[in-house]
């Protein structure tokens, strides 16, 4: 019998999304993308360990996996089981792998017949899967290429739900699983829970991390049968979680989590941008975690959506805390740009806001700026991506992610609007993986050798990024966003040594910035600012 007592979700526990046993990222999300990688990725994944499962223990052993690089990371076989899910999914998802294959032959089909007339007879031929979901297009070289109707997309039997699921388990270090090459198998004490992301049931959850209630309300919430929860009582404690108060000071108190996950606080507000945190267990490296963010988040902006800046994992989690998430603008119904609004909408989040470049938000005593964002995405035309200055009572910041400072007269046009920056965060992965680390399930035809080494997800370089801090006139200026936190290698697979370019470039950024007088520093772990309301409000009346 479960106990009536109240009890809280404990903090060493991760709640890793899942979508057929796959850890779920933003292009498993639409049915499309997530057609296009469970076809393109995880089938030949799955193959290829079933091929040679000897050969992935060695790889993962040596830790040889990287991001792109497609290693199942188990240490030991488990063949039985990667034979199951090969058979689940080609059964489970024929409606996706139906779609996957009519993308491939709908591309053809224009590239072949669209010569720059009318298309109007093509969509006869359009297959049955995206008929009535596309529009035929071309541009002003009359290329030809299709438009999705991407909301209708979340409407039918296309978006799975019941594919989804909540994967439970007790973090013990920071060692994960890969997160884009390895499934998630049942066992290993890992708790699967059978759930849609929108389920009420998820967010009640996760409110258990701060206040308590008996395990059997929740059970009964969840509605699955006894076997789904078995062992579920195990991951809960009586003892609370320490309180975190709100910063409540003068100015702002801005904090960093790791990555280029930061917590702004003033008195009358909270943003937390690009959230992927730890969680609390036994470690060495001093860190923030999920116990060590306010209770209320009014806003949640998101700089892309690339797996390490929109972590479902983490969003998830802190849904109900959540007022506004803020996202970046799509391109309009292009396959390799999905909304992120849509997405996050069909996974249950409330209010999402979609901005575009030069909007502007007031917030309770300052506001938010959204800026441009060049470069990152292998010159792909992503629109789906921007930058933010957030100013919050007094003191301004200015979040780049990864953008790359490839036409610094941008920024020289930008500082107009924006006027000068007390700190800036600045990503600088100025080496970068290859496009098609990410977006190779999605080329049809795949690059040429020569492109791939030429299309990279590549940050500032050390010049790069000093221009912007000429431009904006920053007081302080840091590094941030370079995966270097170990609790992040599941998503980031990233060694850095002395000698790798991203380290020799910050090095000598941070260097030129502490010789002009500038606050300088490459983050790692934890770090905490207290920015100083200004002697004279400089805020706008709002």
């Amino acid at each position: 019998m479960v106990s009536a007592r109240p009890v809280y979700l404990r903090p060493d526990v991760r709640a890793e999304p899942l979508f057929n046993r796959w850890y779920a990222w933003p292009y498993l999300i639409p049915p499309v993308t997530a057609s296009l990688y469970v076809a393109h990725s995880h089938l030949p994944i799955l193959r290829s360990y079933l091929a040679d499962p000897a050969a992935h223990v060695t790889a993962a052993a040596r830790r040889e996996g990287g991001l792109g690089r497609p290693i199942v990371g188990y240490l030991s076989e488990r063949v039985a089981e990667m034979q199951e899910l090969l058979r689940d999914t080609l059964t489970g998802q024929a409606r996706l792998l139906t779609l996957a294959a009519d993308i491939v032959a709908l591309d053809e089909l224009l590239q072949r017949r669209g010569r720059g007339g009318s298309l109007d007879a093509l969509y006869r031929e359009v297959p049955p899967t995206l008929r009535g979901h596309v529009e035929l297009v071309y541009d002003l070289r009359s290329r030809p290429s299709v438009r999705l109707i991407e909301g209708l997309l979340y409407r039918g039997d296309l978006y799975q739900r019941q594919h989804q699921r909540i994967g439970l388990a007790v973090m013990r270090s920071d060692d994960r699983l890969g997160a884009l090459a390895t499934p998630r198998l049942p066992g290993n004490d890992e708790l699967q829970l059978p759930l849609a992301f929108d389920h009420p049931a998820v967010d009640a959850l996760f409110q258990m991390r701060l206040t308590p209630r008996p395990l059997g309300a929740l059970l009964e919430q969840m509605a699955l049968p006894a076997a789904a929860t078995a062992g579920l009582d195990r991951l809960f404690t009586d003892a609370a979680p320490p309180p975190t108060p709100r910063f409540a000071g003068p100015g702002a108190r801005v904090r960093y989590f790791g990555h280029a996950c930061v917590l702004i606080e003033s008195a009358r507000t909270a943003i937390l941008v690009d959230p992927i945190v730890s969680y609390r267990y036994p470690t060495d490296l001093p860190r923030f975690d999920l116990c060590d963010l306010p209770a209320r988040i009014d806003y949640v902006l998101l700089t892309h959506s690339h797996e390490d800046h929109t972590h479902l994992e983490t969003l998830l989690q802190l849904r109900s805390r959540i007022g506004t998430v803020v996202v970046p603008k799509n391109s309009g119904g292009s396959l390799h740009d999905p909304s992120l609004r849509l997405l996050l909408q069909a996974m249950g989040f409330g209010s999402v806001v979609e901005v575009d470049e030069l909007d502007e938000i007031a917030t309770a005593d300052g506001s938010i700026q959204v800026l441009p964002f060049l470069g990152e995405h292998g010159d792909l035309g992503v629109r789906s991506k921007c930058a933010y200055l957030v100013r919050a009572a007094g003191p301004s910041i200015l979040l780049v992610a990864d953008s790359n400072n490839v036409d610094p007269t941008l920024y020289e046009r930008l500082h107009g609007w924006t006027g000068d920056v007390d700190v800036l965060f600045v990503g600088m992965e100025c080496e970068g993986s290859p496009l098609t680390a990410l977006y190779g399930a999605m080329l049809h035809p795949p690059l040429e050798p020569w492109q791939e080494r030429e299309r990279r997800f590549a940050g500032s370089d050390c010049e790069r990024a000093w221009d912007l801090v000429e431009r904006f006139r920053c007081k302080r200026a840091f590094v941030y966003a370079l995966g270097q936190e170990p609790w992040l290698f599941y998503v980031m697979s990233l060694v850095y040594t002395p000698d790798s370019l991203p380290i020799v470039e910050s090095d000598r950024f941070v260097a030129r910035c502490r010789a002009h007088g500038i606050e300088s520093e490459r983050l790692f772990g934890q770090k905490e600012l207290v920015l100083p309301a200004p002697a004279t409000s400089q805020e706008k009346p709002w």
